[in-house]
């Protein structure tokens, strides 16, 4: 049995972008905003924004905030985006196709940049020298704090509100992703014996999966499964091929960008003679999904709701 996950369900709470407000927000200016590890101020509602990684890029656009954004910053799918948002993104320039540099930051008179943690430390500034430079850095809490789960997402969306003083699109996107995980969780929750699941990003050798503290394993639970490692300390660990068949998952979570891409990687764990014995081998019980849907942002409701119907598609049959 494999699921294939469209996203076509996330329409719904895209939608939260433009709901009216329930009630008036405003923030005054000059805010502070303790976000993770991350401290940093900004003076009034950022008019230069970057967005970087396709999930944060996602964020912003759902709120609405196209109008104040400068361009973004490594998409390698553009194709990707959600096509609700596909609109919103076209007149925005494409700044770097791959890693951000500070020159075109400061080039396009950046005031506010959010994006991974692996982003600011590894590929483009210091979150220090940005802020010498005047531009706000906002990495999510949801990819930086040593436990993620939803509710870092939901923070993290709530303080981009507070930045662009946007509170009453943020609370709104927020209920709106609630209530779907609500709507899926109360199906699973009659689940008594959880189905194990491992995360599988396409290695042939060790395998790159999550640990307990990540946020796929927060969203796994959700969906009514359970992460084989989630006995192991930490956000991400590497494990090799003896390990996960002795874990023995009953569904194997395959990263894809692309449906080729997910038969590809279906095909290798079926030809691999060491994992020819594993549940999930042996009854082809996969869900294929993209990386996104499993990091901090739009697609997270819609991926638990893959999830659980790739976990148990008998509780979802009409």
């Amino acid at each position: 049995m494999i699921s294939r996950s469209t996203g076509a369900a996330i329409a719904a709470l895209l939608a939260a972008a433009s709901l009216p407000p329930v009630s008036a927000q405003e923030t005054s200016y000059p805010v502070t905003i303790q976000n993770g590890f991350n401290t940093f101020t900004v003076d009034a509602a950022p008019q230069r924004a970057i967005g970087v990684n396709l999930q944060n890029i996602e964020l912003m656009l759902a709120l609405g905030l196209e109008d104040r954004m400068a361009g973004v910053a490594y998409i390698p799918n553009y194709d990707n985006i959600l096509d609700r948002l596909m609109e919103r993104v076209a007149n925005l320039p494409i700044l770097a196709e791959q890693n951000l540099t500070l020159e075109v930051a400061l080039g396009v008179e950046a005031d506010f940049i959010i994006g991974t943690n692996n982003s600011f430390v590894q590929n483009f500034a210091d979150l220090d020298t940005l802020k010498g430079y005047g531009i706000a850095p906002m990495v999510p809490e949801s990819d930086s704090t040593p436990t993620s789960t939803m509710e870092e997402v939901y923070r993290d969306i709530r303080n981009l509100g507070i930045v662009f003083d946007v509170q009453p699109r943020a609370e709104a996107l927020i209920a709106e992703i609630r209530a779907e995980m609500d709507a899926i969780t109360d199906v699973v929750g009659t689940v008594a014996d959880p189905v194990t699941v491992l995360q599988y990003n396409g290695s042939t050798d060790s395998v790159l999966t999550p640990f307990h503290d990540a946020l796929p394993t927060n969203i796994i639970s959700l969906a009514g499964g359970r992460n084989i490692f989630d006995d192991m300390p930490g956000r991400m660990g590497t494990v090799n091929m003896e390990e996960i068949v002795a874990r023995n998952p009953d569904v194997i979570i395959v990263l894809a960008n692309t449906p080729e891409e997910g038969e590809e990687r279906i095909a290798f764990l079926e030809g691999n003679p060491a994992l020819s014995t594993i549940n999930a081998v042996q009854n082809d019980h996969y869900v294929v999904m993209s990386i996104t849907q499993l990091q901090g942002g739009v697609r997270n409701a819609n991926a638990v709701r893959a999830l659980a119907e790739g976990f148990y598609p008998e509780l979802f049959e009409e």
